[in-house]
């Protein structure tokens, strides 16, 4: 009766001037919206016991709130997920306690609206973001930090610097020369670049060839050898997307049909960190080893 289950999404994306574009608030809004009629029952929303919103660049304090009042949620407690803990867990605590009985529903939204404040810098206008000075009912923090300060003081807090690290380290326990790395990992992106771009959600609708990836330009600046900006994530996107789970008993009493179910089957994840200049062996990942044996266990 409380096997969780996913019966509303969405996801949003907008180009186009300063004026075209919505601030993060907006966009998160418009996905729940989205994510409610996905459902085919407007009535979810008298269900939906928590919301959680994974942090992003906003300033926004309690985003779920303002969210909530605006879609006929009532009774929700709300949360935010601050960075460093895996967004995984989002997804996981959600069923977690849907399969424990503490609640019947919930929404997971999140969006960001940094190509807004590209376009208000590109064309001299001002960027407001609505003010919400609430706190959430919780915030979501890691137990640990993700780096030490002799990393932090060397590398700053962006990841792109820690990532190129364990690239580097690769690099060198394989033999290869820096040229023919350089090339290897052009290759491979080259193809994420073909899936993204047939991906109607995705950001950059055009392939990228590899030359075009591992080559430095004003366009595609060095952020950390080997990594250029097009090897790396953009949060420079106005987008947003929006997730409804509840129990399928819900589910069921709600007439939600099945080929608008998504049943989850299994799901992993660990927030134990070591520092990246800690580990004893940059490349052996123990924990994806132990993932993999579990997995090919219970395949």
């Amino acid at each position: 009766m409380n096997r969780p289950v996913v019966i509303g999404i969405s996801s949003i994306q907008q180009k186009g001037t300063f004026d075209e574009l919505d601030e993060a608030l907006v966009l998160m809004d418009q996905a729940t919206k989205d994510a409610i009629k996905d459902t085919t029952n407007p009535n979810i929303a008298q269900y939906i016991d928590e919301i959680q919103v994974p942090k992003g660049f906003w300033k926004y304090r309690d985003p779920g709130r303002w969210i909530a009042e605006r879609n006929g949620i009532s009774s929700v407690k709300t949360s935010v997920t601050k960075i460093g803990v895996l967004q995984q867990n989002l997804i996981n605590s959600a069923c977690a306690k849907i399969i424990n009985n503490e609640i019947q529903a919930t929404l997971i939204v999140g969006g960001e609206a940094r190509f807004k404040k590209i376009r208000a810098l590109i064309e001299g206008k001002d960027f407001i973001e609505t003010e919400l000075s609430e706190n959430p009912d919780h915030y979501v923090k890691a137990k640990k930090d993700l780096h030490i300060k002799e990393e932090a003081e060397a590398l700053g807090l962006m990841a792109v610097g820690y990532y190129a690290i364990l690239e580097s380290a690769l690099r060198s326990s394989k033999g290869l020369g820096f040229q023919e790395h350089r090339k290897m990992i052009g290759e491979l992106y080259e193809k994420f670049s073909l899936i993204a771009s047939l991906n109607t959600d995705g950001w950059i609708s055009e392939k990228l060839e590899w030359e075009d990836i591992a080559t430095p330009s004003k366009k595609n600046p060095v952020q950390a050898t080997p990594y250029n900006k097009y090897h790396c994530t953009s949060w420079n996107v106005n987008q947003a997307s929006a997730m409804i789970l509840c129990s399928e008993n819900l589910a069921d009493k709600l007439n939600i049909p099945i080929n608008k179910r998504i049943y989850p089957l299994a799901s992993s994840e660990t927030n134990h960190m070591i520092a990246t200049i800690q580990r004893p062996n940059m490349i052996k990942p123990l924990g994806l080893e132990l993932a993999a044996t579990i997995y090919n266990e219970y395949k």
